[in-house]
């Protein structure tokens, strides 16, 4: 038996700047965006940093979504597909 896994990701467009930068042995440009620590105190001042088992109120994750799909070939040519999709946080 054998198994090939392949897996994708979308990355947002400024992490091919990074990602070539690298590659041609310069220095990346830095991450857009604030630093861990900065994104922690932001969130703690608006109220919204929440510990580990907490999270936010259900109706602050109508703009909350996941995606899944897969797709899934034998050796002998058989095809599976599955995808799931929702608006929900959990």
């Amino acid at each position: 038996r054998a198994l090939n896994h392949q897996e994708f990701q979308l990355l947002p467009p400024e992490a091919g700047d990074m990602i070539q930068a690298a590659q041609k042995g310069g220095a990346a440009p830095a991450p857009a965006g604030p630093s861990v620590a900065g994104e922690k105190e932001a969130l703690e001042a608006m109220g919204k940093y929440y510990q580990q088992g907490d999270g936010p109120p259900l109706e602050e994750l109508s703009d909350a979504w996941t995606c899944f799909m897969m797709y899934a070939k034998t050796a002998s040519g058989k095809e599976v597909r599955c995808g799931m999709c929702g608006n929900d946080g959990y």
